[in-house]
């Protein structure tokens, strides 16, 4: 094994939380949980550490920059129609899923919460090779030629349709 390559990776949370205001009232809140690396000694730890910290950055500046006029509408809205006040919240937080044999693999997940209430939830899964330090494209785990993207969209189709059937969940009307 290279000397930056690792067999696995520890990691801690590293959390941001951020609050927006009009007019001194609360409008939007955001709260970011990323993984760090612990300790971030080499070159791959360092190299996924300032991953992440940008993912953190850029959740933060997209919060800031999309939903906080969205939030700012709602205030207004609502402060003109008498109605309650809302307070937006948007949070970014991740999993680990597989961390062994020089792979570590997880998933981030946001959530964003509307004035009406309804919530938009979007999951972004990465892998990466400890090893050599990158993510590792999906399409590197299925022979090649074996029509895995098709695959895998339609199992997901299926999973889908058993939860809408069975209650679990609710998609947005277009998922397709």
């Amino acid at each position: 094994m290279a000397r930056d390559s690792l067999a696995e990776l520890r990691t801690e949370p590293f959390a941001a939380e951020r609050e927006w205001t009009v007019e001194d009232i609360p409008v939007l809140t955001a709260s970011v949980t990323v993984p760090r690396p612990a300790p971030a000694e080499n070159r791959v730890s360092r190299r996924i550490h300032r991953y992440y910290q940008l993912q953190c950055r850029s959740y933060l500046r997209y919060c800031e920059h999309w939903l906080l006029p969205q939030a700012e509408a709602a205030y207004r809205e609502a402060l003109a129609s008498s109605a309650p006040l809302p307070c937006l919240r948007a949070e970014l937080k991740y999993r680990v899923t597989y961390n062994q044999g020089g792979l570590w693999s997880l998933y981030t997940q946001s959530r964003e919460t509307a004035a009406s209430g309804s919530a938009l939830l979007t999951r972004r899964g990465d892998t990466w090779d400890l090893n050599g330090g990158y993510p590792v494209e999906l399409s590197a785990f299925f022979p090649p030629r074996s029509g895995w993207k098709k695959h895998l969209l339609a199992l997901a189709a299926e999973e889908i349709q058993r939860q809408e059937r069975a209650g679990i969940s609710r998609y947005h009307e277009d998922w397709r």
